[in-house]
């Protein structure tokens, strides 16, 4: 009511009144009604969600259908009249806070049972015979206490690591109180969880370790006889608990907990005396007495929050085998990459790097999926049809939350239930393979990067009929910023679209001329019986290209600028001075070799193509980097230096890689137990080094299978299906996390997991340079529609948004000769055909940039 009080203008407070019958069943209804709210509020603040209530029973149900029916039945209507509507409203307003004041009384912020007479207030924590207070924590206290008792020790001293089984009980008990109460305990500053950003300010952990060499230091000053020894009162801590930490409705369950630790000075009926006591003995064992329960709790919390129904362990075992890797702006993931689970470990033998090698490969074949996601800018629809009608689909150039291609219009019959084995994507083009080798593309196409014989833009994935046609079966497809590439089942290579810089590997006689349908690209050195010079893996970059032979070669192609290629065998990797010039060699329009990353030296797993730079791990598991190094995207620590030939990346040694993906001014890698580390450029700061993804990872009880990375942003899917996101897209793009206030969200600061694809096995992710495509398997989903709800895609602006939408030039919806409104297809810029400079006589037909 006040949201649409504000939108006629109205500028004051907007009062909401409910007006009800006095002495009727609706008063009793509301009247349980606002206790069950309460209570459930009181219960989620404090994570009580496991409480079971109990039912109202027959007798109580027709009591609450007899009150007030005698009153009712005696009325003898009498009309009000307007004068007494204050009246009414002052009388009304009187009674809620009565009411307000006597739930709030009854239910005393922790209640876990409840009916609706008033009762006697002490049985109000009685259960079954069974005493509850905050979810059973007098239980667990006194259980704690009895399994401590049977150590022979005293509160405070049970956390200390014990072989016997009593022990191991109460560590249980301290355990299950700490984690069933986290949703109150976590606020505390306790210590810096694994997995999680620091906490801000001063942590008890940190105040204890100092205040412990203090004590250290001041006792050997003492033994010297230069300061006079301690007094008992100064050999502690002291921590002061503020009320952002522990409200005041928790503070006796806060205090509770802390004496199991054995903090003294606090009482649980006082919480204006906030102030903790850190005796000598907990100073000595903090870490294990506190730290270790506490961030136990921690991933046991975590790992509760992230468990899916139905879905079996070896479900997620079998994903976390299968480390794809999405490469550059929008690469798409390739069977090859799935290689790259053989570099785990530096100390394999050479058999066992293959054996896994292998199985990671055969992992990565039976992950596929028949449900398609995508989200972002798919600003691919006719322009022409945008400039005539500004009442067309608008919406669709910008969606916020993931959209399910569903026939007819957005997946052609023929694709219906066939299952997707991979999908990859450009700037602003995509492509999907089929199980059965076939390749569908859409998106904008006029470069001819969707290989097919009419170029232009197609919201509706197209197959390429060509390959159909010539036989060849695809295993593996890559897209770049303009071109694509396709790998065989026989290893054979095949590219269209852009060749501007040569990234299409056709030679030098095919010149800068688009390619429309796919052309066979010539491996150096693969002729009849030359089996290792297949090749078994391809990522697309902005602007060139990399692909892995079989023998574990690594070719370039394309533009060279900043050594992006890596083909500079003087050692380009080196240190240079600061002024010295760097010698970059030119494009390149054929495949050649990576100097020092070959079969005889360093043989290749995987590599991943970025915007200006590129990533190759071998299958010894060491990481190299080439091409340019500022923003700290190769890795390289304080040497922000391009590199025109590859340079190990040293920070990266000790991690397990199996998986890379270089985005345009950012990479990610992850390690073989599932921990993505960011390195690259965030905003207008940057990470040299390669650092571990806070928030994601099994620190967080959240392992991830596969990593992809856009234009500043990075996507990763957990082992049990969930997709996450973070980091910032372009101005035009959407996260796929929905809309908040009514713009779409196009940044988050940490890995957030994308709610609206809850219930839906995800498999694959392919990021692009402004929007998203992802992979759900029906199968191992348990949403009971694959469709995302309209209303958690589009929220509740995105229509007007487009509908309204004004020129850059005039700053106005219709022009000043009436002229239709154009939009840009790669900046989004809208301009008048009379606004514009110079000016458009017609409407373009096609594209318009």
């Amino acid at each position: 009511a006040m949201d649409r009080a504000h939108r006629i203008g109205q500028t004051r407070p907007v009062t909401v009144y409910r007006l009800l019958m006095e002495g009727t069943l609706e008063e009793k209804v509301v009247e349980r009604a606002e206790r069950k709210l309460y209570l459930d509020r009181m219960l989620v603040e404090q994570g009580r969600l496991a409480v079971q209530m109990k039912g109202a029973a027959r007798e109580e149900l027709l009591g609450m259908i007899k009150f007030g029916a005698d009153v009712v039945l005696k009325s003898d209507g009498a009309a009000i009249t307007d004068a007494d509507v204050d009246a009414l409203i002052e009388k009304g307003t009187k009674r809620t806070t009565e009411l307000a004041a006597k739930i709030k009384a009854d239910c005393q912020h922790t209640l876990a049972d409840y009916s609706t007479e008033a009762g006697d207030p002490s049985k109000l924590y009685e259960l079954d015979g069974v005493e509850y207070d905050a979810r059973g924590v007098n239980e667990l206290i006194r259980k704690l206490r009895a399994a401590t008792e049977k150590e022979g020790g005293q509160p405070g001293s049970r956390l200390k690591r014990q072989a016997s089984e009593e022990g191991a009980d109460a560590a249980a008990l301290l355990l299950d109180l700490l984690t069933g109460n986290w949703a109150t305990l976590r606020t505390l500053r306790m210590c810096d969880e694994p997995g999680a950003p620091p906490r801000e300010g001063r942590t008890v952990h940190a105040i204890a370790k100092c205040r412990r060499d203090e004590i250290a230091s001041q006792d050997q000053l003492a033994k010297a006889g230069a300061a006079a020894p301690l007094m008992p009162t100064q050999r502690c801590a002291y921590y002061t608990i503020d009320k952002r930490e522990a409200p005041d409705r928790a503070w006796a369950l806060v205090v509770r907990v802390l004496e199991q630790f054995g903090f003294e000075g606090l009482d649980s009926e006082d919480s204006s005396s906030r102030t903790a006591t850190i005796p000598e003995a907990l100073l000595e064992e903090f870490e294990a007495r506190v730290v270790q329960p506490w961030q136990a709790a921690w991933r046991t919390f975590r790992a509760s929050q992230r468990q899916r129904g139905g879905q079996a362990d070896a479900d997620g075992d079998a994903d976390g085998s299968s480390a794809r890797a999405e490469a550059g702006p929008g690469k798409a993931t390739t069977a090859g990459d799935a290689a790259a689970g053989a570099g785990g470990s530096g100390a394999q033998t050479a058999e066992g790097v293959v054996a896994a090698w292998q199985q990671a490969a055969e992992a990565e074949k039976r992950a596929s999926g028949d449900a398609i996601f995508a989200w972002g800018c798919l600003d691919w629809l006719s322009t022409q049809g945008r400039a005539a009608d500004k009442k067309s689909d608008r919406s669709a150039w910008v969606v916020a939350a993931p959209d399910l291609f569903q026939a007819p219009d957005g997946l052609p019959p023929a694709l219906k239930g066939v299952q997707i084995r991979a999908v990859g994507c450009g700037s602003r083009h995509a492509m999907l393979l089929t199980r059965a080798g076939e390749v569908y593309a859409w998106g904008r196409g006029v470069s001819g990067c969707l290989g097919v014989v009419a170029s232009g833009c197609t919201s509706v994935p197209q197959p390429l009929r060509s390959l159909k046609l010539g036989g060849v079966a695809i295993s593996a497809v890559s897209c770049g910023g303009e071109h694509s590439f396709l790998l065989s089942t026989t290893g054979a290579l095949y590219s269209c679209g852009s060749n501007k810089r040569g990234q299409l590997g056709l030679g030098a006689s095919a010149g800068d001329e688009d390619v429309p349908l796919p052309g066979r690209v010539s491996i150096p050195g693969g002729g009849a019986g030359a089996a290792g010079r297949r090749a078994v893996a391809v990522s697309c970059g902005n602007a060139h290209t990399a692909v892995v032979l079989a023998d574990g070669t690594l070719l370039t192609c394309g533009a060279a600028d900043q050594g992006a290629l890596g083909q500079d065998a003087g050692g380009g990797g080196g240190r240079r001075s600061e002024f010295e010039p760097v010698a970059v060699q030119g494009d390149s329009y054929s495949l050649g070799a990576v100097a020092m990353l070959s079969g005889a030296k360093s043989s290749v797993a995987s590599a991943s193509a970025g915007g200006l730079h590129t990533l190759a791990l071998t299958r010894a598991g060491t990481l190299y980097g080439f091409g340019a190094g500022s923003w700290g995207r190769l890795g390289m620590g304080d040497d922000n230096k391009d590199k025109t030939a590859p340079t190990l990346v040293k920070a990266a040694s000790h991690l397990g890689v199996c998986a890379v993906a270089a985005g345009w001014e950012h990479s990610l890698v992850l390690g073989s137990d599932g921990t993505p580390f960011f390195f690259g450029r965030t905003a207008s700061s940057y990470t040299s080094v390669p650092t571990p993804v806070h928030g994601i990872g099994p620190s967080s009880g959240t392992p991830v299978s596969s990593i992809a990375v856009g234009r500043g942003y990075c996507a990763a899917i957990d082992r049990e299906g969930g997709l996450w996101v973070w980091g910032a897209m372009p101005q035009h793009g959407a996260l796929g996390l929905g809309e908040h206030n009514g713009s779409k969200i196009k940044s988050a600061r940490q890995p957030t997991r994308i709610d609206a694809l809850d219930g839906r096995f995800i498999v694959q992710a392919a990021a692009g340079a402004a929007h998203i495509v992802a992979i759900a398997d029906s199968r191992r989903s348990s949403a009971a529609e694959m469709a995302v709800p309209a209303g958690a895609r589009f929220g509740t602006t995105s229509q007007q948004d487009y509908d309204h939408a004004m020129c850059d030039s005039c700053e106005r919806e219709d022009g000043p000769e009436g002229g239709a409104l154009l939009v840009c297809d790669w900046c989004n810029r809208a301009y008048h055909l009379e606004c514009h400079e110079p000016k458009i006589a017609v409407v373009p037909d096609g594209d318009w940039q």
